[in-house]
């Protein structure tokens, strides 16, 4: 049987017939920015996949350089520039580009569409629509998409456990420290055994410990703590003992004796009812603890059991009315703590509204903007999102900017870069560089609405003239707005 000649073929595998599936029944997409979703998730848990930085950015080169049509139903995403010339534009070798095209087959991102000659080009009609491509084939990243998501969210969540879990550690040492202190004070003996075992959890929480590593260390330091709450209530309990053989108050290191006989009278009490100690060990054991009854102990009052009974009743009582009302005040924290940890709220965006937003954006923003009403929210970020193009700012930056603030965050964001370029003396830097630097920062350390409210107070936003016409609300009127700019 003669072999069948396969030099300067592509080999087939099962990646490849894999991505060919896909490519197969490729629909198109409804919005073709969706794609840059597929990178920004990449960045974030690609590499669980096997995805390399190199590999994510090549990728990115390649779908940026695919216009939106061929991504809409009806087209295909299509990539045939020639290797030697993506050699050029990337200034790495031609095996650098067949390494990562390789490596992205393998990875299920990308399928490859080849030619009889092997070379990479478009045939077209008359009216110069592409008619078959032969090259790259970009519609199997689409299906990496739903797996993505899957990984973000678990990343997101183990994430939020991690951080859990250090301030768990950090505040359960805290307790230990804080109850050896007290021992050391008071001299107890054995509490020099306690501390060097605490000694090994004493250095920092490193960055790169796993859910794992810092599961295992909460486990150990709350056993230890539950260890030394023990050995501070054996010694409570011994310096709780006051009462000696004869009935006489013994000195103790945190209480005075009188030093005088108790009389009592009555009969015996035979079993005393405990209530359990369910503090935190701030407060003294002297106020759940019983001491032990003895034959030569007699009750001070013959309803001496009723009234222990009845005390604790009242005491059952007021825990649960405390408990009631714990309950109400966490839920009304737990309010205010995701209202304050909402990104419109850290970053200032709740404060201006979308008229304001529309009186300080220039005329590129309000051109976009319906004529006959006010605008909404809904048309400021539809406005900003289209105003990017015109700045020369790449719609990544969009979408990194909404997974982290939000959508209306961003578009103030975006605006508020629009009208520092176009302020007579603009920074020093592309409008790219501006907003990415933005939206670099934490949700804290933008403040957008304190930059709006200075632009608005000095277009005289706050004037009394615009108080008198309602303008102060944010009134979109074409007299009070400022007019557009000839370009």
């Amino acid at each position: 049987m003669n072999m069948i000649a396969t030099s300067g073929i592509r080999k087939s595998d099962s990646f490849d017939r894999r991505a060919y599936e896909y490519s197969r029944n490729w629909q198109g997409l409804l919005d073709p920015k969706e794609r840059f979703r597929v990178i920004h998730l990449l960045r974030r848990v690609g590499h669980k996949l096997g995805f390399g930085d190199v590999h994510i950015n090549h990728l990115e080169y390649m779908i940026s350089r695919v216009p939106d049509k061929y991504w809409e139903p009806g087209h295909h995403p299509y990539f045939w520039k020639e290797v030697w010339k993506q050699s050029q534009e990337l200034n790495i070798s031609e095996r650098q580009i067949r390494n990562r095209e390789n490596k992205l087959i393998e990875l299920g991102a990308i399928a490859f569409n080849g030619s009889a000659n092997c070379r990479r080009y478009a045939l077209y009609d008359d009216q110069r629509e592409v008619i078959e491509a032969f090259g790259i084939d970009l519609a199997p990243m689409m299906g990496l998409l739903p797996r993505l998501v899957s990984l973000h969210e678990e990343d997101e969540k183990e994430k939020k456990v991690e951080q859990r879990l250090r301030k768990y550690i950090q505040n359960t040492r805290h307790k230990i420290r804080r109850l050896l202190a007290e021992a050391y004070e008071r001299a107890f003996l054995g509490w020099q055994h306690y501390r060097e075992r605490l000694e090994p959890y004493e250095g920092r929480i490193m960055p790169h410990m796993d859910l794992v590593d810092l599961q295992k260390r909460f486990l150990a330091l709350k056993d230890l703590e539950k260890e030394v709450r023990e050995f501070m209530w054996e010694q409570d309990q011994k310096a709780e003992d006051c009462f000696d053989q004869d009935g006489v108050i013994e000195d103790l290191d945190n209480a005075e004796g009188c030093g005088q006989s108790v009389e009592t009278s009555g009969t015996e009490e035979i079993d005393f009812l405990h209530i359990n100690n369910t503090t935190d060990g701030n407060s003294s054991f002297r106020s759940t603890y019983n001491p032990p009854v003895d034959s030569s102990f007699e009750q001070s009052s013959p309803n001496g059991s009723q009234e222990g009974a009845l005390m604790q009743a009242n005491a059952r009582s007021a825990q649960g009315c405390l408990q009631r009302k714990t309950e109400a005040d966490f839920r009304q924290r737990k309010q205010i703590i995701d209202a304050f940890n909402d990104p419109n709220t850290l970053t200032g965006a709740c404060h201006v509204t979308a008229e304001q937003a529309a009186f300080v954006g220039t005329w590129k923003l309000r051109a976009q903007l319906p004529e006959f009403r006010q605008p909404n929210r809904e048309d400021i970020i539809y406005s900003a999102e289209n105003l990017l193009p015109k700045l020369g700012i790449g719609e990544h930056a969009w979408f990194r900017g909404t997974q982290k603030f939000g959508e209306y965050a961003t578009a103030l964001a975006a605006i508020l870069t629009d009208a520092v370029f176009a302020d007579e003396n603009p920074p020093r830097c592309t409008p790219g560089q501006y907003l990415g630097g933005i939206l670099r920062k934490e949700a804290q350390e933008i403040n957008l609405h304190q930059s709006f409210f200075k632009r608005l107070a000095a277009k005289n936003y706050f004037d009394d003239e615009n108080h008198k016409l309602g303008t102060h609300e944010g009134s979109y009127s074409a007299e009070k707005l400022p007019k557009k700019e000839m370009h």
